[in-house]
């Protein structure tokens, strides 16, 4: 039966083991949607399938529970059971219903099954997931397209620094990127309070854990990176990048300075967030939804 958990090692602990671990997934990130105003629900099933879900305000006065990239399945026999009970345990909590945006398309034959329905989706249809457990060296000359490569080395002949970053500097980048690319980012009041309610120790895998970078050019500072560590992955979450000195090609060295830390690490994934879906994948139940990708592309 499905248990509520209120110890977050425990949760962690199981949450972080997973492949490809995902850090909506996480303790902290929970609590960091708890300080943003939303309540929190964490099931597990047995041990062996976990969830967390953010309370989710409707127009009506009504609410409904959302799940980004899970349930996580540690042992997937389990899960036809306990997604069968999920739903009655959720009615009783007085939501109007509950929406999974699931990691794996394959959730969906079983959810079929139970007459649960696939929607549209919040989080992206497919991710660039690189493998960065092989050799540095290896990676840079196999890895990554040889025109990523000449913009590393022209940022690098550029003179382009790499540090650590800033919440003000990616915020002030931020409006930037989002006026050149006419979209809406988040309120500021969600950026800082993401960095300030996760942890700020990489090191630790069993944290989920955020660091900004930042690159620099001539003392300005041109490219940030908000990166979230959690499990065996380590997840681009947020960028923003300078409208000035785009020549000097500032976001590539950015990326590898990151991917090479991680490498060091011992991250085995760095996941790079939504692309375009394959041309042949319509449908939600395709097998293309999470696209695995060797390289990096620029």
């Amino acid at each position: 039966m499905w248990q509520t958990i209120v110890d977050k090692q425990h949760w962690n602990m199981l949450a972080s083991a997973h492949g490809h671990a995902q850090f909506l997934q996480s303790w902290e990130w929970g609590e960091f949607q708890k300080a943003y105003g939303r309540r929190v629900l964490r099931l597990s099933w047995k041990d062996q399938v976990l969830v967390q879900f953010i309370d989710m305000p409707l127009p009506t006065g009504k609410f409904y529970w959302y799940c980004g990239r899970g349930p996580i399945e540690i042992d997937p026999s389990e899960k036809r059971l306990a997604l069968s009970s999920l739903h009655q345990y959720l009615k009783k909590t007085n939501a109007l219903f509950g929406r999974i945006d699931p990691l794996k398309s394959d959730f969906w034959k079983t959810a079929h099954t139970l007459n649960q329905k696939p929607i549209a989706s919040t989080q992206p249809l497919c991710v660039r997931l690189i493998d960065i457990t092989v050799p540095e060296k290896e990676y840079f000359e196999k890895g990554i397209h040889q025109k990523t490569r000449y913009n590393i080395r022209l940022s690098e002949r550029k003179g382009v620094e790499i540090r650590n970053g800033e919440i003000n500097n990616f915020l002030n980048l931020n409006a930037q990127t989002t006026e050149r690319n006419q979209f809406t980012p988040h309120p500021n009041a969600y950026y800082i309070a993401m960095i300030k309610h996760l942890s700020q120790n990489p090191d630790q895998w069993q944290d989920c854990s955020v660091k900004i970078w930042e690159a620099t050019y001539k003392g300005t500072v041109v490219a940030s990176n908000i990166i979230i560590y959690f499990g065996d992955t380590m997840t681009y979450a947020h960028g923003a990048s300078s409208s000035k000195h785009r020549n000097v090609m500032a976001p590539y060295l950015l990326r590898w300075r990151i991917i090479q830390d991680g490498i060091k690490h011992g991250y085995k994934y760095h996941d790079l967030g939504g692309v375009n879906p394959p041309a042949d994948s319509a449908g939600l139940d395709n097998k293309n939804h999470l696209a695995y990708k060797p390289s990096w592309e620029g």
